[in-house]
């Protein structure tokens, strides 16, 4: 069902790019570039293209001329351009725009960059160039115009050092704090924590934690798996349930990770009643692995998710940690501006709060 949002995802950040290139680069009577042309340069599909064309067309942006090609028929102004930032993404695009949260915060990025006359560059990384994973070099040709940058998701602490030597760096969702770089996350122990609370609550006491927490090979951990693993550690210490690593299931390993994690774990004899999951992902393949072991959700086994990520179309309707993308991507935008106005300002780290939001995948306990 997910799938089904996906297309609007799409298409709705593909405008949001498009606006952005017409309220700062292209003036009424420029052309635009060819569907096939932006397919390429963005990692999406024609069709894609095609509805994002079409939007604008029908908010009367664009002209679309049989033979001849796309052009800008807008009379918006056009703001004064303050500088080029560049929104580097720790991964594909197929990742930016489908994933939710990540969608949801850097359409937020776009907007507040328009509205401070920002000209945003999206950068994602190649999957095919290896050499490059959490890393920006594969773009360092194209950051030469930039001002200043924003580096979104899990990046080599390394490399987020390198790139703020280059120019004023905002690391977003990428952990922090950092003594060489301003940074906005959410608070992500408090949601490890919160989500554990909750299940405590309900009276469970067997509790298992899916997610990814030790490194493998190649691997650079996600800092807010790690701090939503600490949350559920301290919660668990704090109710004298801490059991070690008795009720880590760890989702090493590419490909449905979580659903056989948590299958293993329910066909244990003294299986856990509720798990936390690192995200909603990992949540929604928990229920799956349960359900296909005959078990109810929640009534024989409940579960948390982290991210309120789940499209509204999705069957179920998962508890989870709602994580605040659109006040991380607004607050990004806001420390770059500051930073560009006071670059001797020591380094800034802000922590977005989040809350629990109950739906359908939690119960009380009853074993």
């Amino acid at each position: 069902m997910e799938s089904i949002a996906r297309p609007a995802l799409l298409r709705d950040q593909v405008v949001k790019i498009l606006k952005g290139e017409i309220l700062h680069g292209r003036p009424a009577g420029s052309s635009m570039p060819s569907e096939p042309q932006l397919a390429r340069q963005l990692r999406v599909s024609r069709n894609t293209v095609r509805a994002a064309y079409a939007a604008l067309e029908a908010e009367g942006l664009i002209e679309r001329r049989r033979g001849r090609g796309t052009f800008v028929i807008s009379e918006i102004p056009h703001l004064p351009r303050t500088g080029d930032v560049t929104v580097v993404f720790f991964t594909s695009a197929g990742h930016m725009f489908l994933l939710p949260f990540y969608s949801r915060m850097i359409g937020e990025i776009c907007t507040r960059a328009a509205a401070a006359a920002f000209y945003v560059n999206l950068l994602t990384h190649d999957p095919k160039r290896s050499e490059f994973r959490y890393d920006w070099r594969e773009h360092a040709a194209r950051l030469e115009e930039a001002i200043a940058a924003l580096a979104v998701g899990v990046f080599r602490p390394e490399a987020l050092e390198a790139l703020a030597r280059r120019m004023p760096l905002v690391a977003v969702d990428a952990g922090g704090p950092f003594a060489f770089c301003d940074s906005v996350a959410a608070d992500d122990f408090e949601a490890g924590r919160l989500a554990t609370e909750h299940l405590l609550s309900l009276g469970h006491r067997r509790i298992g934690f899916v997610g990814q927490v030790r490194a493998e090979a190649g691997v650079v951990l996600d800092p807010a798996h790690v701090h939503r693993h600490e949350g559920f550690r301290e919660a668990m210490q704090d109710a004298q349930l801490w059991l070690g690593e008795e009720l880590l299931f760890d989702t090493q390993g590419a490909g449905q990770a979580a659903y056989r994690a948590v299958g293993a774990a329910l066909a244990q004899p003294d299986r856990p009643t509720a798990f936390v999951c690192v995200d909603d992902t990992a949540a929604l393949e928990g229920v799956d692995a349960a359900l296909a072991q005959g078990l109810r959700v929640p009534e024989d086994v409940s579960f948390v998710g982290i991210g309120d990520a789940v499209p509204s179309v999705t069957r179920v309707r998962l508890t989870t940690v709602e994580l605040g993308p659109e006040r991380i991507g607004r607050t990004a935008v806001e420390q770059l501006q500051r930073r560009l106005a006071e670059p001797a300002a020591p380094p800034s780290h802000h922590v977005v709060p989040v809350r629990l939001i109950e739906r359908d995948t939690t119960a009380r306990a009853t074993w």
